[in-house]
């Protein structure tokens, strides 16, 4: 059962990967690897939490934690794009480009999108 588990989360992690090749979107490559590890890792720690004492706190947790991340850091990317695309549609200059080390600085304070 748990190797049925572990090898979902490899053909996901296999799939997400093709999509990024096929469509040369590279930046997402680097979200794809720590994503699929800890996924991964979180998965395995789950198995081994639940197999031992019965109780599997600190995967879930892990898990938890990983999708808000997730959420910050797609928010993060996406609310500036359609922000500055809307703002370009009705003839308004657009937010300035802002830097990976600013948006990663950013992501624990409340992070507005211009």
């Amino acid at each position: 059962m748990v190797a049925v588990d572990q090898l979902f989360q490899f053909v996901l992690a296999t799939m997400i990967a093709r999509e990024v090749v096929v469509g040369r979107n590279w930046k997402n490559l680097k979200v794809l690897v720590p994503v699929s590890v800890r996924f991964g890792g979180t998965n395995v720690l789950f198995h081994v939490e639940a197999l031992t004492d019965g109780v599997a706190d600190t995967s879930r947790r892990l898990g938890i934690a990983l999708l808000i991340f997730l959420i910050i850091l797609i928010g993060g990317r996406i609310v500036p794009s359609f922000t500055r695309n809307g703002l370009t549609q009705r003839g308004r200059r657009g937010c300035r480009s802002r830097s990976t080390s600013l948006t990663v600085s950013a992501l624990p304070s409340a992070w507005s999108p211009c």
